[in-house]
């Protein structure tokens, strides 16, 4: 093929680069962001936010240096209306621009999300489903207040807060790795919320917490646990098929330990299938099991394991920001700054849902990302929504 060729494909996928056009709605929000109380800024809080999001939607950038050779194209900067970045400029913006803000406008789109995925009980528990972890981002020796196993080894972690009806995370918060999750949990809480963790949050105090904040809590337990029975519970057939073992009312530890907990609570014991190996040691009759409490004593056993089952989620959903929106590698060194790339990043995950009124799959991630370079076009993506089977998730 003659280069002269080669130009006019080129410029006729330029001008076909019209995927920007999805952004609009978000630029009003991010409009709120912009201070230009500083004579000297060229780069406003609205442009870093645009240019991350160029960043997430195309995976050929992987660097801060990527993302500032980008801005240096006229169409790039035409499509997000953003100036040209220095180096410099990106990494300052890290630390000045407050997440605060980039959560605010988080929310507004969040709010737009129906709470209408997953299992249709999970609705008529009159409390938000919320599940609660915490996953490893790692960073740069240099990163100083990254702290995780030694000075070679840094980590940012990020505490995260998933919707189940939603199917998006609803909070992001962002620390050194050694940092404690349930301390940082702790604070987070918030009433009339059924929050779902792992047996890492396990404690008589968060757990009483939690019901004074006005929600409610489904954990898994460690092992050794003391614990009174005050009642027995029959299984039904339902609790028999998701692999309830048993249910009871129970007081939870030693009484100065209880002392911190008022009240009794369920232990529902189900059997732990979720591994290949797991199921062949089941069917020789070798059972491992969960156990998991709450103090909702009203609902169906079965119902309590489906609950846990569903904190799965948040791992597809780790999975799906790390591997696939490439926060595996981070653009940013400060705390704020990270925090800033994650934020984005949720927005990015949200775009797409509200886009394709369905969970980002990355299919249809792959899909966009072509549509914003001009490679397909809005029928190409919709078509890929619409082949995708309803149950597929990230992978």
């Amino acid at each position: 093929m003659k280069l002269r060729d080669k130009a006019e494909k080129v410029s006729k996928a330029e001008r076909n680069l019209g995927g920007f056009d999805l952004l609009k709605p978000l630029r009003k929000l991010l409009l709120a962001l912009r201070d230009e109380s500083d004579p000297k800024r060229k780069l406003f809080y609205d442009d870093f936010v645009s240019l991350l999001l160029l960043y997430f939607f195309n995976p050929t950038l992987t660097s801060l240096r990527g993302l500032q050779a980008a801005s240096g194209f006229p169409s790039v900067r035409r499509k997000l209306g953003v100036p040209r970045a220095s180096l410099g400029s990106l990494s300052a913006a890290q630390h000045v621009f407050d997440v605060d803000g980039l959560r605010d406008v988080f929310l507004q789109l969040f709010d737009q999300i129906p709470a209408d995925k997953g299992n249709p009980r999970l609705a008529e528990l009159k409390q938000i489903v919320t599940v609660a972890d915490g996953t490893l981002l790692k960073a740069l020796p240099r990163v100083a207040w990254a702290l995780w196993l030694n000075d070679g080894q840094r980590a940012a972690k990020a505490h995260v807060q998933f919707e189940i009806l939603k199917g998006s995370a609803s909070r992001v918060d962002v620390t050194a790795a050694n940092t404690s999750e349930r301390e940082v949990f702790r604070a987070s809480l918030e009433p009339g919320r059924l929050y779902v963790v792992d047996s890492g949050y396990a404690a008589f105090a968060l757990f009483q917490e939690i019901l004074d904040k006005g929600s409610s809590f489904v954990a898994r337990l460690p092992t050794g646990w003391n614990h009174e029975i005050l009642e027995e519970r029959p299984l039904t057939e339902a609790d028999r098929e998701a692999r309830v073992v048993s249910d009871s009312i129970v007081q939870l530890g030693s009484s100065k330990a209880s002392a911190a907990l008022k009240g009794p609570v369920r232990l529902v014991v189900i059997e732990k299938v979720d591994e290949p190996s797991q199921r062949m040691r089941a069917e020789r009759g070798v059972r491992e099991t969960i156990v998991l409490v709450t103090d909702r004593l009203d609902l169906p056993a079965d119902l309590v394991a489906q609950l846990y089952s569903a904190r799965w989620q948040i791992e597809i959903f780790f999975r799906w920001l790390k591997c696939t929106l490439g926060c595996k590698h981070l653009v940013a060194e400060s705390a704020n700054g990270v925090a800033l790339q994650l934020y984005t990043a949720l927005i990015a995950c949200l775009l797409i849902s509200l886009w394709t009124g369905k969970k980002p799959t990355k299919r249809v991630f792959e899909a966009i990302c072509l549509y914003f370079q001009g490679w397909a076009d809005l029928d190409d993506v919709m078509a890929t929504v619409r082949r995708l089977a309803p149950h597929d998730n990230a992978a």
